[in-house]
């Protein structure tokens, strides 16, 4: 994988090199395009808003969530099971760049905030006989209603996405394509906040630093309208930070755990597949608006920490590495100077 990205960071660095020397020539002498060719862009600042639908997703154990023991009056236990299912949530998204006219050189720095909260009430009917979760497998509380404990719990996720991108537009030898690859530096942060009120806690932070590169290609279909694609992968320098705790003093209940520090490389990426509509004013200026569906993920971004948690046998007895992912409609709105 790492390869292939290498190779087409290479092809396009060489594709750069080869359209801005191509620019630099009077355009009477220039060779009719025949494969790709700097495409003059207007020069001028250009700001844009991102609105986000998305739905997020968990590998692995992340959503598990816990479970309610009832014993029936026949004397048998049945168990009721409360995994975590998110529902899409908004996200907002900014941009500013400059178009750098002629070389059809360009700068952009992009932000994405997303957050997601999933809540979920359990126990005040039926009074559970016992409580239990995936996260301390060897823990069982007994009787929660007599303690007063009505389960609440909340899943909440949390993204903030940095990136600061240099790009190249090409025109193409097919009538209305165009092509612009970017190379960039992402910095972002993500957790995974799960807390209950036994109490108890399940978290996992991420940041992650590093390079990227990205891909767009557009084609015009008339009248201002257009289809457009989008593609980015990003290779990370992280660190994750995985936690968890659970407290109960009735029951002499009281385990606290820390994943060790954990350094590593992570792989994001990100595609997108719309449409667009460009309106150019008389003095230049345009807007244009695009619609479309995106999709993100974010790999081996959290750790989430399983622990026995009964006093005499309390250790770490796992810890995964889950993905994080995003997807859902987007809309944006972008002002061209």
């Amino acid at each position: 994988m790492i390869k292939r990205i290498n190779l087409i960071a290479l092809i396009s660095v060489s594709l750069s090199y080869i359209a801005l020397a191509d620019n630099s020539t009077p355009p009477e002498k220039q060779k009719p395009c025949h494969f790709l060719c700097t495409q003059n862009t207007i020069s001028g600042f250009y700001v844009g808003v991102t609105g986000i639908y998305a739905k997020p997703s968990e590998s692995g154990n992340g959503v598990a969530g816990h479970s309610l023991q009832y014993t029936a009056p026949n004397g048998q236990t049945t168990s009721e099971n409360h995994p975590y299912t998110p529902s899409n949530s908004g996200g907002i998204g900014a941009k500013l760049g400059y178009d750098f006219g002629a070389s059809a050189n360009s700068i952009e720095f992009d932000y994405l905030h997303f957050t997601n909260s999933t809540s979920d009430v359990s126990g005040s009917e039926g009074d559970p006989a016992s409580f239990g979760s995936i996260f301390f497998p060897d823990l069982i509380v007994p009787d929660p209603a007599s303690l007063g404990i009505n389960v609440h719990s909340k899943l909440s996720y949390n993204l903030n996405q940095y990136d600061l991108w240099l790009a190249h537009t090409f025109s193409s030898s097919v009538p209305n394509f165009s092509f612009k690859p970017a190379i960039g530096v992402r910095y972002a942060t993500l957790s995974h906040n799960l807390t209950f009120d036994t109490p108890g806690a399940v978290k996992s932070n991420f940041q992650g630093l590093g390079p990227e590169i990205g891909f767009d290609a557009h084609y015009t279909l008339g009248y201002g309208f257009g289809i457009i694609g989008h593609f980015d992968d990003a290779i990370l320098a992280s660190r994750v930070d995985g936690s968890s705790y659970i407290s109960n003093p009735p029951y002499g209940i009281n385990a606290a755990f820390d994943s060790p520090d954990n350094n590593r490389v992570s792989n994001a990426i990100t595609g997108r597949l719309g449409a667009d509509y460009k309106y150019v004013f008389s003095n230049g200026s345009s807007l244009a608006l695009e619609g479309g569906y995106q999709a993100m993920n974010y790999a081996d971004a959290f750790d989430i920490i399983q622990g026995n948690a009964i006093a005499a046998e309390q250790r770490i007895v796992g810890i995964s590495s889950n993905d994080f992912s995003l997807r859902g409609p987007y809309l944006s709105l972008t002002y061209h100077a």
